[in-house]
């Protein structure tokens, strides 16, 4: 787009779907098509805050569950040992 003087949002907006892999944001401008360029990166971003808000939300989720495995594994320990995890009786 910047190498082009003058290029004409159509022409651009059709090469920039050209490029896109088949997906969730492909289906969306192929369904409904953006009349600017603007207002395609406006779209582009609305996906790409989504998918950083899933991203975040599986790994906020992640290492709830890791927490939970050790802390698990921790009392299990616990109940059959007798004794909290890393400390030793003395004689």
């Amino acid at each position: 787009m910047l190498q082009v003087d003058e290029a004409e949002d159509q022409v651009i907006l059709t090469t920039f779907q050209v490029g896109l892999l088949p997906g969730d944001f492909f289906f969306s401008i192929t369904k409904s098509p953006p009349k600017t360029v603007a207002e395609l990166l406006r779209k582009a971003q609305k996906y790409m805050n989504a998918e950083d808000a899933v991203l975040a939300k599986e790994m906020k989720g992640k290492r709830k569950r890791d927490e939970g495995t050790s802390s698990n594994r921790d009392k299990r320990r616990y109940e059959v040992l007798g004794r909290p995890q890393g400390k030793r009786r003395s004689f």
